[in-house]
């Protein structure tokens, strides 16, 4: 639907004399709803309006956002909405002259954005115009602000602008930055007396600027007396590069990881064998065999993940992929997660949490994309995380709560084994069994680790105690990891370079057992 016949538009001249660097888009006009700002209508009817300047635009994981009516400095300052344009098909391959109308539903996000009680959103890009509730969860990801405490908590900021002062900024993201600061800047819009805001002067990109507050139920936008760039900047600036840096691959790393472990551990008297491949680039395979102290063969599968490259993430996978529960083979589970993803593919998974068999509901909680299947982490419980920053986290409760609204894919864990570097004593569940482990190097290395356990193979493995897991993990350079379900839901797939998808371990059972959820390797195709 063509906002323009919705409201009477209030013209406020923005009239540039200077040149700009060309921009790929920009934000062409702000209209400040009839509903205003505060804690009842909280911006209702607010809307955002970009125009495609470029042809053929990719703003997957750019970030919209708002300051707040306090832009002046710092956090306070910064507490406005913050979104992400999701990495989907709609936000790849934008055309010049595309309209992208973003509209804030107030404080009930699934409520009609558009006093129009007729009004649909139109997804369908081929007509040059794109409309949108804000909070669409489908297009867009909301980036929760930080509050000032030390360690800040999160909270989720809406999108609301101010009756006097406001700033909105346009920034290019490649998926790792936050929603804070006004870096990687591509174009504003301000208005209200900003002249004192450290966040209006930091920001370098070409800006839009006026004095005047538009009036409730008005547009303020450019007139566009020159016809051409120049009317979108008041202020000059150097907008960032839209593409992102070029990332190059480590070459193979071909330290062995066997020979780590006997040097870390008391627990290889001999290695019997090792094999390494890179079928992926920052994707590090090993197998390993070896003989323990008392001459038992101990079988391990390892992946070392490099998740600074950006095609590379590792998300959550559950049955049919869908938002309910149930159980499924973690092989079984791959076709469903590739066909939900965008230009993306599994290349590994693990099993994930424990859980109930009749129902297959989980322990603990289980998000996906930033939707919460289950949201409750109980204490003594743990957790491993993706953030909205694409970083990775393994946390108590406590954590947990704090960055609850950060988090964007998330399973649980029982038993932490190793923390801030230091292995955790005295963990037991009284058994040796198959094992399954995810640890971190750091907030963007990951470290997945199968022990096995099988009585029935030619060559069989005696499997692992927790306390025997967690002293891997440390020699292979973990500062904290989670152990997961094992036993007979342990299960490590992987994708083989001819495209084929196997269960690399042998499972403790026999056969493949149907689990809760799963952790999967995933890597960009396009």
């Amino acid at each position: 639907m063509n906002i323009k016949k919705l409201f009477i538009p209030t013209i406020i001249g923005l009239i540039s004399v200077l040149t700009v660097q060309a921009q790929s888009v920009v934000i062409n006009r702000v209209f400040k709803g009839t509903e205003g700002e505060g804690s009842g209508p909280r911006g209702k009817y607010d809307v955002i309006e970009l125009l495609v300047i470029e042809d053929h635009v990719d703003i997957r994981n750019w970030i919209i956002k708002d300051y707040s009516s306090a832009v002046v400095s710092g956090l306070t300052g910064d507490s406005g909405g913050k979104f992400r344009f999701k990495d989907v098909a709609l936000w790849k391959d934008l055309r010049s002259g595309t309209t992208i109308t973003l509209r804030q539903p107030g404080i009930n996000y699934g409520d009609n954005p558009s006093p129009d009680p007729a009004y649909t959103e139109d997804t369908d890009a081929s007509d040059f115009k794109i409309d949108l509730n804000i909070r669409n969860t489908t297009y867009l990801r909301t980036l929760a602000g930080p509050t000032t405490a030390d360690p800040p908590g999160y909270i989720d900021r809406t999108f609301m602008l101010s009756d006097a002062t406001e700033l909105v900024l346009l920034r290019w993201d490649d998926g790792f930055g936050e929603g804070v600061g006004s870096a990687n800047a591509v174009h504003a819009f301000a208005y209200g007396n900003v002249t004192a805001s450290t966040h209006y002067t930091g920001v370098t990109s070409p800006k839009l600027h006026t004095a005047t507050t538009p009036v409730k139920g008005a547009y303020a936008y450019a007139k566009s007396e020159n016809g051409d760039i120049t009317d979108f900047a008041t202020v000059t600036g150097v907008s960032k590069d839209k593409a992102p840096p070029i990332y190059v691959a480590p070459a193979n790393n071909s330290e062995s990881l066997a020979q780590k472990i006997k040097n870390g551990t008391t627990l290889v008297k001999s290695i019997s064998s090792e094999s390494m491949r890179y079928n992926y680039p920052g994707v590090k395979e090993a197998y390993i065999s070896y003989l323990n102290p008392a001459d038992e063969n101990i079988n391990l599968y390892i992946l070392e993940i490099d998740l600074t490259d950006p095609k590379l993430s590792i998300e959550v996978g559950n049955k049919d992929d869908a938002l309910a529960f149930g159980t499924q083979t973690v092989k079984a589970m791959v076709p469903y997660k590739n066909n939900n993803s965008f230009e993306k593919q599994v290349v590994a998974g693990i099993n994930g949490d424990y859980f109930t068999f009749a129902t297959g509901e989980p322990t603990g909680p289980i998000i996906k994309d930033g939707i919460s299947i289950k949201g409750a982490l109980g204490t003594g419980y743990y957790y491993f995380a993706q953030l909205d920053n694409k970083t990775y986290k393994i946390g108590e409760k406590v954590e947990y709560d704090r960055l609850k609204l950060k988090l964007q894919e998330t399973i649980g864990g029982k038993y932490l084994l190793v923390q801030n570097g230091n292995i955790i004593t005295g963990i037991t569940d009284g058994g040796i069994t198959s094992r399954t482990s995810i640890g971190l190097v750091n907030d963007k290395k990951v470290i997945i680790l199968v022990a096995e356990k099988n009585t029935y193979q030619t060559v069989q493995s005696a499997g692992y105690a927790l306390s025997q897991l967690a002293q891997v993990m440390k020699a292979l350079g973990a500062t904290d990891a989670l152990n997961l379900d094992g036993g007979g839901s342990t299960t490590l797939v992987v994708r083989e370079s001819d495209g084929q998808y196997n269960v690399k371990n042998s499972p403790q059972d026999g056969s493949p057992r149907a689990v809760s959820n799963a952790l999967f390797v995933m890597r960009k195709t396009d």
